[in-house]
């Protein structure tokens, strides 16, 4: 509804401009047929050069003039407001359109007001209206239903409760305080809602619900939050584990690398042990060798001393 009457405004308000710039240019549209009737009466070459000026000037004020109509048009799309361009029978449509959507109730009671009672859950059918109605006269509530179509502007097919009617709105709020279910107080000198309203035992119960809700919710987050808090401990737990599992693996094969280290060290060691020998055996095999080739050269030199003595004395003995 709302885009169809602006689009009526958009309309008028183009209108009224094209009509102003249709003004503005029937002057010019004159004085240019003027001026084109004194140019072919008088020879291009007898007109003097004074006569071109004006048609510029011309030129230049209807530039003018469109920029303005254009910038005129911007600015009024912008900043004007087309309530006031609107002629009134738009408003009074508009009144009577909201006044047409609002709630009205007739009733033909005696008294100033009544508490129409909020179900949650639309009564559709008469004999639940009835029931609720026995339910509160038992309790000692002077009530009624009606269908709502019957008595109001509005077309929904439902039945409604009501307690009263009542002298006054105080008196209708001190009935309203023994039911547990939101009510709307109604002026039945115009049919109009007055004001929703709520009982005392109605705010306490909807308060400690949501006390409740808040509470459980509470809860909830303090669960979530210590949940979050064991497994976090958990995960830490899990990372300390993998750390001291994996520095326990480090340890060992530190110390399979420190034995294996051992074991090479006295390898090496036995190794150089038993060269060293091998190589002492060699040097003391090689001292005797060398003693035993001095006493061979010893005998032998002996050997040819007793030979050479010998033969000195079978010499000796020849000569004697």
């Amino acid at each position: 509804m709302s885009d169809t009457k602006n689009d009526e405004k958009l309309r008028i308000l183009q209108e009224r401009l094209a009509q102003i710039k249709q003004k503005q240019d029937t002057p010019e549209i004159i004085s240019q047929q003027k001026k084109t009737v004194i140019e072919v009466a008088t020879p291009k070459n007898e007109a003097p050069k004074k006569e071109r000026k004006p048609l510029n000037l011309s030129w230049i004020k209807k530039a003018v003039i469109v920029g303005s109509v254009a910038y005129g048009i911007f600015y009024g799309y912008t900043n004007i407001n087309f309530n006031s361009l609107v002629p009134s029978f738009l408003e009074d449509e508009t009144s009577e359109e909201l006044a047409s959507n609002q709630l009205e109730y007739k009733f033909n009671l005696i008294g100033n007001n009544i508490a129409i009672i909020n179900t949650k859950n639309s009564i559709t059918d008469e004999g639940s209206a009835k029931a609720m109605v026995n339910d509160l006269k038992v309790k000692g509530f002077k009530c009624n239903y009606f269908y709502l179509p019957e008595n109001s502007n509005l077309t929904d097919e439902v039945y409604q409760v009501f307690i009263g009617p009542y002298e006054n709105e105080k008196e209708t709020s001190q009935w309203i305080q023994n039911i547990d279910k939101k009510v709307d107080i109604i002026d039945l000198s115009n049919g109009r809602v007055l004001k929703e309203m709520k009982s005392n035992k109605l705010i306490a119960k909807e308060k400690a619900e949501q006390e409740k809700i808040a509470k459980g919710k509470a809860k909830q987050e303090k669960i979530a939050k210590e949940k979050a808090k064991q497994e976090k401990i958990a995960k830490e737990k899990a990372e300390q584990k993998k750390i001291a599992k994996g520095k326990a693996k480090q340890e060992k094969i530190a110390k399979v690398k420190a034995e294996q280290e051992k074991i090479n060290n006295d390898n090496n060691r036995n190794e150089q042990s038993k060269l060293k020998k091998v190589v002492e055996e060699q040097e003391k095999f090689q001292l005797e060798k060398q003693e035993l080739e001095n006493e061979k050269k010893q005998l032998k030199k002996s050997i040819e001393q007793l030979e050479k003595d010998k033969k000195n004395l079978i010499t000796k003995k020849i000569q004697n």
